[in-house]
């Protein structure tokens, strides 16, 4: 059994600025990752960990890496520490949050909430502590990224996951290099970067 503490217990114990993570509850749990042989599927049968059980193992070494929790759920996903609000007030709580956090990630996802969150990041965080992830099969990817697009000024479009291949095609020659999003971050100076995943 692993001992996991609340986001309460880290924010009180760790006295660095927390990371703050921020999602569509509908990410919970999705592994993004795929593609290769036939004999690459193999060897990652029994992989173990969700895109955000990853993303917080590489983010861990800067400080406690928070998510609000989702509301009823009985077992929290591995990953981000989990901070539990009540619905009325898990914008406050964001606006919070983002105020002393160190770095903010955003998976992009197409509820209103998440667009709420980014333009919430965009108007109260320094953009070079924000980092966006688009992963996976983003629900209205296209119309998504042209609303975050019209958010930031410039276009991300590159940040896009690439099609996939059909799934006959794809046993017979693997399919390792496809685009599975991007990462979209800032310079000092406030150029956008987006570097493929």
């Amino acid at each position: 059994v692993c001992f996991r503490p609340r986001a309460e217990t880290l924010l009180a114990l760790d006295g660095r600025a927390p990371v703050i993570y921020l999602r569509s509850f509908r990410d919970d749990g999705e592994i993004v990752t795929e593609g290769g042989t036939p004999a690459h599927w193999l060897l990652r049968i029994g992989r173990t960990g969700s895109d955000e059980e990853t993303m917080s193992r590489i983010l861990a070494p800067l400080g406690p890496v928070i998510a609000i929790g989702k509301p009823g759920e009985r077992l929290p996903e591995l990953g981000a520490a989990r901070l539990y609000v009540a619905n009325d007030q898990w914008q406050e709580r964001v606006l919070e949050l983002l105020r002393h956090a160190q770095l903010v990630v955003i998976r992009i996802g197409s509820s209103q909430g998440v667009f709420w969150e980014i333009e919430q990041a965009l108007a109260h965080v320094p953009r070079q502590r924000l980092v966006m992830a688009v992963l996976g099969d983003v629900a209205d990817a296209r119309t998504t990224i042209e609303r975050l697009t019209r958010l930031i000024g410039t276009t991300v479009e590159n940040a896009l996951p690439e099609a996939r291949l059909p799934a006959w095609r794809t046993l017979i020659q693997g399919q390792s290099n496809r685009r599975l999003g991007g990462l979209i971050w800032f310079t000092q100076d406030g150029a956008v970067k987006i570097a493929p995943v």
